[in-house]
């Protein structure tokens, strides 16, 4: 369980505050922001807010420990259901999750509304340590090959759109990444 910091909220409230459950998609859209010469807030147990910007990105692997974070928008790669993350997510938030994984129970809605986007798993073929990643603008070469990475990368996609990256700044971005 990771220890994060109990006044987050508080810290973070005037930030568009953004949660990515799983570490490969989390360094991804790292990497992506800091090719593009973006600042973020990436908090760590010991950081602190900024004010030269408008996002806080919180990554992890422990959907419990992460919930108090009270998230604007959620990118999930973990395989299963964070119902816990979803009961915090703010009013008006967004939530992106793979298709695999059951939305929540229409019976029992999240505590607030939210917007879902699931997305599809990424189709790539695997060649000696890299990939080539078919996308709506042909077939992308890329020196990745973690399952982890590659399968949730339009989910990463979908992150970056609400985060003001457009599609070929993505691409390019990801065209010079090195897993």
């Amino acid at each position: 369980m990771e220890l994060l910091p109990g006044n987050m909220w508080e810290d973070y409230k005037d930030k568009t505050r953004i949660l990515i459950l799983g570490k490969g998609a989390g360094t991804l859209y790292t990497y992506i922001l800091n090719f593009l010469g973006r600042e973020m807030d990436l908090i760590t147990p010991e950081s602190a807010p900024t004010s030269s910007n408008d996002f806080a990105l919180l990554i992890s692997d422990d959907p419990e420990s992460a919930s108090g974070y009270s998230p604007n928008i959620v990118l999930q790669t973990l395989p299963q259901p964070v119902n816990t993350v979803l009961d915090h997510l703010v009013a008006g938030g967004i939530y992106i999750f793979p298709e695999a994984i059951e939305t929540p129970d229409k019976t029992e809605a999240p505590a607030v509304f939210c917007r879902q986007i699931p997305y599809p798993a990424s189709s790539y073929t695997l060649t000696q340590g890299s990939a080539v990643v078919t996308t709506d603008l042909g077939p992308l070469p890329v020196a990745v090959s973690d399952p982890s990475v590659l399968d949730h990368l339009e989910g990463v996609r979908i992150l970056c759109q609400h985060t003001g990256i457009m599609e070929e700044a993505f691409y390019e971005a990801l065209m010079n990444y090195r897993s």
